[in-house]
């Protein structure tokens, strides 16, 4: 999926000039998200790439570290910039980040601009609400960990799948040429073999064998597109991305 990130230069409180990246729709978002006013932007420049999200096995390995800095008792201003610094994913959002720190936002709200896992914020969340927090993160890299092995499960499925399916395409359009090959060399050497209706098929599927084969890729093309849009339709109703 193609992404929009806005790289945002504008003036902040303190009177400095500041840059500060986000994902958004639009320039208006990117604004809102961000709590610019119009009147303190210098300059709008934007970036298109894959948005891919962070790797499950970097988002433990950032709750992890976050886990330490909430066991130790140290704030988010203590342990959270070391921690964007160190994974290179957080690279683009660290001024962010910093400036959310300053305006003394909560931990799921910083984590909301790390591109962590939605539930996973929703879990902190409501750990901050009860007084639980460390038990939340806990709870949220289990998530994550169960989500893992969903995906590899999923990915194995399809791999057999997709053996199954590469074997039948070759049964039909490559087998039939060796039958093909076998009958006419057996009429090169004077032999007479009689045909029925099974070898005419044989003989049908070699002659047409590539228009058939483009055919069923531009079916599977369009199977595999509708496919692609529904899975984006029902990630919003089931709360785990089943294919990574």
């Amino acid at each position: 999926m193609i992404v929009k990130q806005y790289t945002i230069q504008y003036i902040d409180a303190l009177n400095q000039e500041v840059k500060a990246s986000i994902v958004a729709s639009s320039k208006n978002e990117a604004l809102s998200r961000l709590c610019i006013d119009k009147t303190n932007l210098i300059s709008v420049s934007i970036k298109y790439f894959l948005g891919r999200g962070i790797p499950i096995n970097v988002q433990l390995q950032i709750l992890t570290r976050v886990a330490g800095g909430v066991l130790s008792g140290e704030t988010t201003k203590q342990y959270l910039p070391s921690i964007v610094d160190d994974f290179r994913v957080l690279k683009n959002n660290a001024a962010l980040v910093l400036e959310e720190i300053k305006k003394g936002k909560t931990l799921s709200e910083l984590l909301s601009h790390l591109n962590i896992h939605p539930l996973c914020i929703k879990i902190i969340r409501n750990g901050e609400q009860s007084g639980t927090l460390a038990d939340s993160i806990k709870e949220a890299k289990q998530l994550l960990k169960l989500e893992d092995k969903i995906q590899k499960a999923t990915g194995k499925t399809l791999l057999s799948e997709l053996f199954y399916l590469l074997s039948a395409f070759a049964l039909i359009f490559i087998g039939p040429t060796f039958v093909v090959d076998f009958y006419q060399d057996i009429e090169n050497n004077g032999a007479v073999m009689h045909r029925r209706i099974s070898t005419d098929i044989l003989f049908f599927l070699n002659d047409f064998s590539i228009y058939g084969l483009i055919i069923l890729i531009l079916v599977i093309s369009v199977i595999a597109l509708r496919l692609k849009l529904f899975l984006q339709r029902f990630r919003r109703i089931y709360p785990m991305s089943i294919f990574p």
